[in-house]
């Protein structure tokens, strides 16, 4: 796919990748960038390249720049919707009298590539819809989301038939350990749904009889329920005034009771509270009188 003002041989393949090299002039110039965007399994082939033709086009075509598209298939021994494409861009863009001498450099910005990954799942989304199917997609992260759940990392085809084979790799290894993590925070997720669910009901019900059990005493039963009863720990004495704490030379041995080790962890914490707010006092006094005392007061 190219622009509508690019020569005719910019439509062949060859003929193409072969004018982008001689348009670079440095051993180390980038020729072309490649992006790889997952296809919906749930649309037919031709769907999947209308979808293809819609997003390229207003994506990078409008940009000025040429694409080649290549729509690759399932490997039979592996995942069977695991329908891809790759896209192949031109770097500088196209005109009727060939490529430019200057590289856009918001082309590499990674606000352009977020905009890229936004406008691929609206218009997944939009296909989605049109021809029936509820799912969707989103393009920001899992965190971005909301959901607590780690994602895997992609194989590759290299990795991925090393797997095939039976060998083991680390990057298979650490997908399995993902994946472990991630069932038994669904499992956890399905206990959470059912308290909640539980708790629904008794509050819809603690509403129409007001004389039976209380919201707060039903959570804390189901609470009990799901948890071991663990042996109660003896009572914390009565907090007893030490001496002060000397930071040149702390107190050597063992406290001679929790509460006194208690009272010297607090007062420790309490010296280097006063020690940071002292060093960030001498630092913004220094910013204001003009100078740099930032090593000074390090140490």
């Amino acid at each position: 796919m190219t622009p509508a003002r690019a020569p005719d041989w910019a439509k062949e393949s060859a003929r193409l990748w072969n004018a982008a090299e001689q348009a670079e002039n440095r051993k180390d110039s980038r020729v072309a960038r490649e992006n790889i965007v997952a296809l919906p399994h749930e649309l037919t082939l031709e769907q999947n390249r209308s979808l293809l033709h819609r997003f390229v086009e207003e994506n990078y075509i409008r940009r000025g720049m040429a694409a080649q598209v290549d729509i690759h298939g399932a490997d039979e021994k592996g995942d069977s919707r695991n329908i891809h494409a790759h896209i192949l861009l031109t770097t500088r863009p196209l005109t009727r009298n060939g490529f430019k001498a200057q590289k856009p450099q918001s082309w590499n910005d990674k606000a352009t590539l977020a905009q890229w990954r936004e406008n691929w799942a609206q218009c997944v989304n939009q296909a989605l819809e049109r021809h029936g199917f509820k799912d969707r997609i989103d393009s920001r992260t899992l965190q971005a989301q909301g959901i607590f759940r780690e994602a895997t990392r992609h194989l590759g085809p290299a990795v991925t038939a090393m797997e095939r084979r039976g060998q083991s790799t680390r990057a298979g290894d650490h997908n399995r350990a993902v994946e472990r993590g991630n069932r038994a925070l669904s499992w956890l997720e399905q206990q959470r749904a059912t308290v909640e669910e539980a708790l629904a009901a008794e509050q819809t019900r603690q509403r129409a009889d007001p004389s039976r059990l209380k919201v707060a005493e039903f959570r804390e039963n189901m609470a009990a329920q799901r948890r071991p009863t663990l042996p109660q720990p003896p009572p914390t004495p009565a907090r007893q005034a030490g001496p002060a704490f000397n930071w040149e030379a702390p107190p050597q041995g063992p406290p001679e009771s929790p509460a006194q080790e208690q009272a010297q962890a607090e007062r420790r914490a309490a010296l280097v509270e006063e020690f940071r707010q002292a060093q960030e006092k001498a630092r913004k006094q220094a910013r204001e009188w003009g100078r740099d005392d930032g090593p000074e007061l390090e140490r």
